[in-house]
């Protein structure tokens, strides 16, 4: 699930897509062994999809994704340009600083995202 919310102002709260419901329906039909990866280019909106799934307990956080094609073995990640400097999206405005299992997603006060995309896919604010 990639950049799921472009509107992600405190108003528009209400429409985020990671939501409890769309959470539990994956954890029922995801095979065992499957891997569920998130990403927003806006740090909140990280927070609050990590935190759903955290919550949900039905997901185990793994530090690395292994590659189908030789297990031992991260998935190599494509070369990327620099970002370039935008607007500061993690402002406390932004997404109002308050969410539903605010904090469950965090590991010992972190979230602790993976040091690299391991699908190489950008967004437009990258």
């Amino acid at each position: 699930v990639q950049c799921p919310d472009p509107c992600f102002k405190k108003k528009h709260q209400k429409r985020r897509m990671v939501t409890d419901r769309v959470i539990s329906e994956l954890a029922d039909g995801m095979l065992a062994g499957s891997y569920l990866f998130v990403q927003s280019d806006v740090e909140q909106v990280s927070m609050q999809m990590a935190d759903v799934i955290a919550a949900n307990g039905r997901f185990e956080r793994v530090e690395r994704i292994e590659d189908a094609v030789a297990p031992s073995a991260a998935i190599e990640p494509v070369a990327r340009p620099n970002a370039t400097v935008g607007k500061d999206y993690q402002d406390h405005a932004v997404g109002g600083g308050e969410w539903e299992h605010k904090g469950t997603g965090a590991v010992e006060g972190s979230y602790n995202w993976l040091q690299e995309n391991p699908l190489g896919l950008m967004s437009e604010r990258e």
